[in-house]
């Protein structure tokens, strides 16, 4: 039934040739038959699919959607997909979005749920990395968005080189642009 319906909601535009099409059919093919004997295997307590939210941070509010909350025996379990390079270890600025919805999950559900493990599931390989989502790193969040406000308001839009200038539109004008 799962092929089935992986069929019916193929989408055969976008790629740039038949055969890479074909190839990425096929890999998607073979991922969701590996994830689904992954699944039958754990049995995971699914809480909630594609549960939405609305967290305010300040005078923010930020809307989101979680993937996937699981019931563990001590909590809940958030689990994000990623389709990009998997990962066996997480930096602050791959966190942040798993720190986000466990801030959502406390603060936006009634009741609130209590996180204790924060997953991101790979699709390219089906491997999983993990974490358990602290106070200080919900606070850290909150902090930085905060900031970030501040200085939207102030319109204070001084550059922030780094990694992602490589996919900034001014990167070719910009006096501070890293590429």
């Amino acid at each position: 039934r799962l092929l089935e319906l992986y069929e019916s909601a193929w989408i055969d535009e976008w790629y740039p040739d038949a055969e890479t099409r074909v190839e990425y059919h096929q890999k998607g093919k073979d991922t969701m038959s590996e994830y689904y004997h992954i699944l039958t295997e754990t049995k995971p307590k699914i809480a909630f699919i594609e549960k939405d939210f609305t967290l305010k941070i300040g005078d923010i509010s930020t809307k989101g959607r979680i993937d996937r909350i699981d019931k563990l025996d001590d909590g809940y379990e958030i689990v994000d997909y990623k389709t990009g390079k998997p990962k066996d270890k997480l930096s602050w600025p791959e966190r942040k979005q798993l720190v986000l919805y466990a801030l959502a999950c406390e603060r936006c559900f009634d009741p609130p749920l209590k996180i204790t493990k924060a997953t991101y599931h790979y699709l390219e390989d089906n491997s999983s990395v993990s974490f358990e989502p602290t106070d200080k790193e919900k606070q850290k969040l909150i902090d930085e968005v905060i900031k970030a406000v501040e200085k939207m308001q102030a319109s204070d839009f001084s550059p922030t080189p780094g990694f992602h200038c490589q996919y900034c539109d001014f990167k070719d004008i910009c006096e501070d642009s890293s590429f």
